[in-house]
């Protein structure tokens, strides 16, 4: 006998009555395309978003201050692009949404699958973000050549903040140094017995640091200092600044 004979009847009954619809083979082909090429775009920019963010909090220095203590977290934490990150989150669960349609996915609970692919992406995005995809979009952007997000490049990665300062170093000077930061303003600053260097002090002329700390005018008073680098860069031999200061650590007496 066959078990599966009343299941089969009301299905062919519903078909006569017009309850159910028979779509074709290619509807199904379709869709299933269509939802495939859905994730792939939600993936990717879901990923461009991610390292565009982390792009931005190296441009900035900001990734670095965490270095700093609770002010340097405070200051992390506040700076984050959160709307960058908003749209991330959003992506993801849209991501989700249309991964719980196909068959692999339908099965699991919300949560720990929202999780797990939020980890994945986030990993995937600190990947990307070592690529120098973005100093190359950044380059063309402040030269106008990137005509559909070069706004965005400018508008993120351009903007002044009050203490977090990254720059490359020009000269030293009796109480501090001299730096260039990346708006091309030639900045004074500061050296005092409470400067934090939590990676010591072995940098000198040329080399790209952030420094942590008030800013007045041309002049700002270091709370910290720790040198900077773009994350796929290779790291340069280190070039030491001349010992003339105290409040460097290793300073001659």
């Amino acid at each position: 006998m066959d078990k599966h004979g009343p299941i089969k009847e009301n299905v062919l009954a519903d078909i006569a009555r017009g309850k159910i619809a028979m779509r074709p083979r290619w509807h199904f082909a379709l869709r299933t395309a269509l939802g495939v090429m859905g994730a792939t775009l939600l993936v990717g920019g879901v990923l461009y978003l991610i390292s565009f963010a982390v792009f931005i909090l190296h441009q900035t220095g900001v990734w670095f201050v965490p270095v700093f203590g609770s002010r340097g977290w405070y200051e992390f934490f506040a700076r984050l692009p959160w709307l960058l990150i908003a749209c991330s989150l959003l992506f993801v669960a849209i991501l989700e949404i249309l991964v719980r349609h196909f068959a692999f996915g339908w099965r699991r609970t919300v949560l720990p699958s929202l999780i797990g692919l939020t980890i994945a992406l986030v990993a995937g995005g600190l990947l990307v973000a070592q690529t120098p995809l973005h100093d190359a979009m950044f380059r063309s952007a402040r030269e106008r050549k990137l005509p559909v997000a070069g706004q965005m490049y400018r508008a993120f990665g351009s903007g002044r903040l009050e203490r977090v300062h990254r720059g490359v170093i020009v000269e030293d000077a009796d109480d501090g140094f001299i730096m260039r930061d990346r708006r091309d303003e030639i900045l004074h600053v500061i050296l005092s017995p409470e400067t934090n260097f939590p990676h010591g002090a072995d940098f000198g002329d040329d080399d790209t640091i952030v420094v942590f700390g008030s800013r007045e005018d041309h002049t700002i008073r270091a709370i910290g200092i720790t040198a900077a680098r773009n994350m796929h860069d290779i790291p340069a031999p280190r070039r030491y600044m001349r010992r003339t200061h105290p409040f460097l650590p290793f300073a001659p007496r």
